[in-house]
């Protein structure tokens, strides 16, 4: 059961009726795998794709 004086919400807890709460981690996941299929399912390029969802969603401050 969530702590709900505190406001937070932990990782995988749900909020409102069955509406489950995205994090900034599923949506990079999600990105990183759009970008894998985009390209062709290449092998061995899931770091690039990661890097590349990270800087996308969370802005440049995300990159090297």
């Amino acid at each position: 059961m969530p702590d709900m004086d505190s406001g937070r919400i932990e990782y995988g807890e749900k909020r409102g009726p069955d509406l489950p709460l995205e994090t900034n981690l599923d949506r990079i996941r999600r990105r990183a795998f759009e970008i894998w299929e985009a390209e062709g399912r290449p092998e061995g390029r899931h770091r690039e794709h990661w890097l590349q969802a990270e800087r996308e969603i969370l802005g440049d401050s995300a990159g090297p």
